[in-house]
């Protein structure tokens, strides 16, 4: 079995599994992707509220409450919403347009889609729903708040199966075994928690270095040899041959 976290050898050790890390293929891609010639914008704040709509509608109004009060706490920060696809994008347009509705002191939130890539690099700080974008975030030098909301009956039905593994569900945290990104589950999910942790991160903020110091290596962490998670993949299966 090849893995891609650098902790799932010791997940699978008291099975009789041939198990080998090999790093993880987000290393290179965001390597490719990644563009030297884009400069951090300090003063913007990206959101990324998630890929499915279950996700957008539990997680989005907290985020935009959390934006309504970041912003007259901090009225120089601009706020991005990246939507990874079209449906999202007017999912998340709809909700923030009924929003404004009843805060018309809302500030601007530019939203866009298919580009969080670029956000990632160009955004200073970042709100986030736990997925497999927190680790691309890590990797593109991106501090985060991370949170999650299950709904009721979800939760009611798996509570008693949740278990964190080192005490995280980020996987940033877990990888590193240590809070890397602040995390806030269900009715933890609110300004009052989010608006205090994201001033944390932000530049200048008590936390920003030592996030960037632990992004930096969780990169090395997940990195595995020189040759790339994909190649020593393969060079283990031609081994088998």
């Amino acid at each position: 079995m090849m893995v891609i976290f650098p902790f799932e050898p010791e997940v699978y050790a008291s099975t009789k599994l041939d198990v080998e890390f090999v790093g993880h293929p987000l290393v290179e891609i965001i390597n490719e992707r990644n563009d030297a010639s884009i400069v951090r914008d300090n003063e913007t704040v990206l959101l990324l509220p998630g890929s499915r709509s279950m996700e957008i509608n539990r997680l989005l109004v907290p985020m935009l409450e959390t934006v309504l009060e970041l912003s007259c706490r901090r009225p120089n920060l601009k706020f991005i919403l990246s939507a990874p696809r079209e449906k999202i994008f007017r999912h998340c347009a709809d909700i923030i347009e009924k929003f404004r509705k009843s805060h018309p002191d809302m500030p601007e939130i530019k939203l866009t889609c298919g580009d969080t890539p670029y956000w990632q690099q160009r955004a200073g700080t970042g709100l986030a729903a736990s997925g497999t974008v927190t680790v691309e975030c890590a990797l593109s030098g991106l501090p985060l708040v991370v949170v999650y909301k299950l709904n009721p009956i979800s939760l009611l039905i798996l509570g008693w199966m949740i278990k964190l593994f080192r005490g995280f569900f980020t996987m940033v945290n877990v990888i590193a075994d240590k809070k890397v990104f602040e995390e806030f589950f269900q009715y933890k999910v609110k300004p009052q928690n989010l608006v205090p942790a994201l001033e944390r991160i932000l530049p200048g903020g008590e936390r920003r270095q030592e996030v960037e110091d632990d992004m930096k290596r969780v990169t090395e962490m997940i990195r595995g040899d020189l040759q790339g998670a994909s190649n020593r993949a393969a060079e283990i299966c031609l081994d088998q041959q």
